[in-house]
This record gives structure tokens, sequence and C-alpha cells, in this order.
């Protein structure tokens, strides 16, 4: 049953690209300090961590993943695997209309940098 004044389910999600790996407590709550009496009120929410560069995403370009691919491209490691994965992500995104303005945005992107 859906109650009308319900909102959906919501997924709070951490995108971390550092260096060093991830150790921030997977609950807001553990991080906030509120004194004593007004503690009762700090929210609990866990969330999502993705960890992109200690996550392991080749294997999922070869499947269509938007996601891995951009976690791909921060992973690479030079110039000649990121020039490769670009050309895999362009040839994905040539298949599907759909992704064409985002195609053209790497496009651009690619030519300032």
């Amino acid at each position: 049953m859906i109650v009308p004044s319900a909102i959906p389910g919501i997924i709070p999600i951490v995108l971390y690209n550092g260096e060093i790996p991830w150790k921030v407590p997977n609950d807001i709550r553990e991080t906030i300090l509120m004194p004593e009496p007004v503690s009762r009120f700090i929210p609990s929410v866990p969330y999502l961590l993705i960890d992109e560069l200690r996550l392991s995403v080749h294997h999922l370009m070869e499947v269509r993943n938007l996601a891995a691919c951009l976690f791909g491209l921060e992973q690479s490691s030079g110039p000649l695997e990121l020039f490769e994965l670009g050309a895999r992500l362009n040839r994905w995104m040539q298949t599907d209309p759909n992704l064409d303005s985002m195609r053209r945005d790497f496009l651009f992107f690619s030519k300032i940098h």
C-alpha cells in the first residue's frame, strides 16, 4: 500500500576517490558532536560507501556500465590506458542515441584537458 504523503526510499551514497582509504564511520550519527541535552536529535543516517580507487571495475566496463567506466577513468594508470578506456566508452555511447549529449560533453572535456 502506498501512502500519498510518503516519499520514495532514499539511499545516501558517498563516492570517495581519495588516495588514503576511507576511515570515517558509516553512519553520520557517529561523526556529529552535540552537547548531551540535544544529542538525542542527532540523525542516524547510514550510507553506502563507494571507494572508487579500491573498487575493481575493469571487468564491468564490458557490460556497458557507465559508473564503472567513470571509475575506470579515475583509476587509469597512464595516458595509453586512459585513451583505450575513452575509445571503449565512446564506441559504447555511439550505440545509444540517448547518450549523444553525454558523448559531446566527454569530447568537449577531452579537448580542453
